[in-house]
């Protein structure tokens, strides 16, 4: 299995990423993603350790869970590094491809949505603020944003339950 320590100095994709690839390729996922979008956010993130935006509220009960979850997670998880965001507004400057750990209502339990979900969506999935879903879309719009997947999840539930949960999505993104 790889691991983001198996990259060389010039940051190429390490040997056994075609095998990797190839086994994403053929699983099955129980939790709404397709194998396929594994496949293109690992593709396009091979080169660089994952950074996950963590948003939400602490001291809001429907609004903490993903920031709990950072918090259970953070240094336990190679290649993996959770950064608090409070406010959408500098979004652009993390990069064109984003991933973020949010709460999300009308979830049964986490999974990965992309951007393009979102917008496509005629009853689109909430977001813990607006201020994040709407900030993504025009960021894209704009050309800042090029992809971004978030990890939902479900904001009625305790964060404790949801924590497997959410590093097995994580470790799948992981190049």
């Amino acid at each position: 299995m790889c691991s983001p320590s198996t990259y060389t100095a010039e940051n190429k994709k390490p040997d056994c990423q075609d095998a990797k690839e190839e086994e994403l390729a053929h699983r099955k996922t129980t939790d709404g993603s397709s194998p396929a979008m594994l496949l293109i956010v690992r593709r396009s993130m091979c080169c660089m350790a994952l950074r996950v935006l963590v948003f939400g509220n602490p001291l809001a009960k429907v609004d903490s869970a993903a920031v709990k979850i950072a918090d259970k997670l953070s240094g336990k998880l190679a290649g993996i590094e959770f950064v608090r965001f409070d406010a959408a507004e500098d979004l652009e400057k993390e990069g064109e491809e984003l991933i973020i750990l949010d709460a999300v209502v009308g979830l049964s339990s986490p999974r990965l949505i992309t951007l393009e979900e979102l917008e496509l969506s005629s009853n689109p999935v909430s977001l813990h603020g607006f201020d994040l879903l709407w900030s993504l879309i025009l960021l894209k719009k704009l050309g800042k944003v090029k992809k971004a997947v978030i990890v939902g999840v479900p904001a009625k539930q305790s964060a404790a339950k949801n924590v497997d949960a959410v590093k097995k999505l994580l470790l799948a993104l992981l190049p």
